[in-house]
């Protein structure tokens, strides 16, 4: 079947080529949705607060993905705050997770904010042990 002088497949090619293209241009957020523009490797093994992102004074921050991975039982908790350490008004935003040896999660897709730390907050990591707790994140500032 013709349409407009392209195949089915060939009008298919074309709509995935202009989506593509269309993907590959977007800004740092789409509709007020933030994307990925920032991503660290997470690795840490000492229980209690261990600062993953550091506070911005303005800009609020907007987790898009995360991964973590336990190597022993633990849990784990995201938790905003200030100082190094989120040591001052900590809060949790995400958790306490139970892991057991050789399990995670995995959270978002890079679109779209599944944490979102206050402006002046810290985003650290909460182990309830010390067992190596590995992955990333990904996150963007607020501009």
């Amino acid at each position: 079947m013709q349409i407009k002088g392209l195949t089915k497949f060939g009008a298919v090619a074309a709509i995935i080529i202009a989506l593509g293209l269309f993907l590959g241009t977007q800004p740092n957020s789409v509709l007020g949705v933030p994307n990925s523009v920032t991503t660290l490797a997470i690795n840490d093994s000492s229980s209690g607060e261990t600062q993953i992102i550091a506070a911005s004074g303005t800009n609020s921050i907007y987790v898009t993905h995360y991964h973590l991975f336990a190597n022993g039982t633990t849990t784990a908790q995201w938790d905003v705050g200030t100082g190094g350490t989120c040591g001052s008004s900590t809060a949790t935003i995400d958790g306490p997770m139970s892991f057991i040896a050789q399990t995670g999660i995995s959270a978002g897709a890079g679109l779209g904010a599944v944490l979102i730390v206050p402006a002046g907050d810290a985003l650290c990591l909460n182990l309830g042990s010390s067992v190596q707790v590995g992955g990333s994140i990904s996150y963007q500032q607020s501009q």
